[in-house]
């Protein structure tokens, strides 16, 4: 099998953390049936400062890596871009790496954000295609607005996009709505292919074959077939079947432009840069009228006393689709609580939509505040979406799929009361 869309190279984005991780992940890889993987960092200026130039040398020493560890694995190397302006100026530049061409087109991998679809991708994908750029969407039945509605897909098959679907979302692993989103996209007559999106060894795992499986369920067992082989080899082909070519093509172009060092000057205005999208994305959250600012929470009880406090537990009653699966409580004096899916969070969820790290608690002066730590999904104080807010005893925070009740009660309460055996 053939995947064209994987985060196998360390410490260059969301995917694998370590050399040891990474080569733990192709051997996975391998173990499941792949034969080729394509590796697909994230470009998205202003998180993932990711271009062919810095690519291509991670790629390169990962090929060797793999050699050396006699994992039989062949890996490509591409992109999964954001969508952005910003990508605009990349592709000028030659800093965009493609799968290959067919039918006269380059062939991009395109990631819409997770929560919407925005306004305007369907003019920035006309320009993409003016340009000779066929971008092949990147896990569409994950998309919020898909999820909502499958029609918000459909204008952009219309336009000629490919649809690469992800295999663990049509084997079910990523709840019910991608899962039905990923069978119904799957019978569209349109190019489609079926990838891992990879990320490491635990809930993004790079197996094929069970989404194989569950696509023969439904289009037999042929057609499943081309859906991990047939499919993506008529975009990668040059990189399979010229391989050694491919890569030297590929260091031409990296060498030329070289990474340039970093002068002082340099480093300020990428600093500023990166303040400016900050700003900018702060700026869009107060003046979108369906996104409201930070909570004022002007309620009485809101400046709890420090004294307090300190005496007291923030108590989090964690619910999914209105089924409530536990109670975490954590003593205030830590002064900061974390929220994610890591397993050094403060409180764990494993729900659907959560990031690693998605919020924090702190204890700011005289109250408490809940900050949104750049997540991919975002963060609502009863019901109003906020990049931070003040808390109060009963509020109710939403994080990805998952319905937070925030309370406080003495420290000398117990640390856990498991509401639900179905964690």
């Amino acid at each position: 099998m053939i995947d064209i869309h994987c985060h196998f190279l360390p410490e260059i984005d969301d995917g694998a953390k370590t050399l040891e991780q990474a080569l733990a992940m192709a051997q996975a890889a391998v173990d499941n049936g792949i034969i080729f993987s394509v590796v697909t960092p994230h470009i998205n200026p202003g998180r993932y400062d990711n271009s062919l130039t810095k690519i291509y040398p991670r790629a390169k020493s990962f090929r060797a890596a793999l050699k050396a560890a006699q994992i039989p694995l062949r890996i490509g190397m591409a992109a999964e871009v954001r969508l952005s302006p910003d990508i605009l100026p990349l592709l000028d530049e030659g800093e965009i790496p493609f799968y290959g061409e067919l039918d006269g087109f380059n062939i991009m991998l395109l990631e819409f954000p997770h929560t919407h679809i925005p306004p305007g991708a369907d003019k920035l994908i006309d320009k993409l295609l003016d340009r000779k750029i066929r971008p092949i969407i990147a896990h569409p039945e994950r998309n919020k607005d898909v999820i909502r509605s499958l029609n918000k897909i459909v204008p952009f098959v219309e336009m000629g996009c490919h649809l690469q679907l992800t295999a663990s979302a049509l084997a079910g692993r990523f709840g019910e709505g991608p899962h039905q989103r990923a069978r119904e996209i799957l019978q569209f007559d349109a190019f489609k292919v079926l990838a891992t999106d990879a990320h490491n060894l635990k809930a993004r795992t790079p197996e094929l074959e069970l989404g194989k499986l569950a696509a023969a369920e439904i289009i037999g067992a042929e057609a499943a077939d081309d859906l991990v082989y047939a499919n993506p080899l008529t975009i990668v082909r040059s990189q399979m079947e010229g391989s050694e070519a491919f890569w030297a093509s590929a260091e031409a172009r990296s060498s030329a432009k070289q990474i340039p060092v970093e002068t002082a000057d340099k480093k300020q205005a990428r600093l500023r840069r990166l303040r400016a999208h900050d700003w900018r994305r702060r700026t869009a959250t107060i003046n979108d009228p369906k996104v409201a600012p930070a909570t004022d929470s002007s309620k009485s009880g809101v400046a709890t006393n420090v004294a307090k406090l300190s005496g007291m537990k923030a108590v989090f009653t964690i619910s999914i689709d209105g089924k409530k699966l536990f109670k975490k409580k954590v003593d205030l004096s830590k002064g900061k609580i974390i929220i994610g899916r890591h397993p050094d969070s403060d409180i764990v969820i494993h729900g659907d939509f959560i990031s690693r790290r998605h919020a924090v608690l702190t204890v700011a002066g005289d109250m408490l505040k809940i900050s949104d730590l750049n997540s991919k999904n975002g963060m609502r104080v009863n019901g109003k979406k906020v990049a931070t807010s003040k808390l109060q005893d009963g509020d109710r925070l939403t994080l990805g799929a998952c319905d937070i009740v925030f309370s406080l009660e003495p420290s000398n309460s117990p640390q856990r009361e498991v509401l639900s055996a179905n964690r």
